[in-house]
């Protein structure tokens, strides 16, 4: 599998983010196609998922924090800006 997906100057997208990305609409759309069957309204249901999907993630980049930082991210300048640019989505520098 090829690690970029597309790579415009600047802009890379991930192959891994994008069937991440694929694999989230999926499940957003499967939820507010099965919710009726639960008695929940689809709009609820698909706030909730976005919701627990952002969370979900801004949970693993905690977790991140609490287990890399005390040894590897702030040991060196160079690793606090790789803790930056995985934090904000930024595009590694080559």
């Amino acid at each position: 599998m090829h690690p970029e997906l597309i790579h415009l100057g600047p802009v890379v997208l991930p192959t891994y983010g994008a069937a991440l990305g694929v694999a989230f609409l999926l499940a957003v759309l499967l939820l507010k196609r099965r919710a009726p069957a639960y008695g929940i309204d689809p709009e609820t249901a698909v706030d909730m998922g976005i919701w627990l999907i952002l969370s979900g993630l801004l949970g693993a980049k905690l977790l991140l924090l609490v287990v890399e930082v005390p040894g590897y991210y702030l040991g060196s300048f160079r690793g606090l800006l790789e803790l930056l640019q995985q934090l904000l989505l930024l595009p590694e520098q080559r």
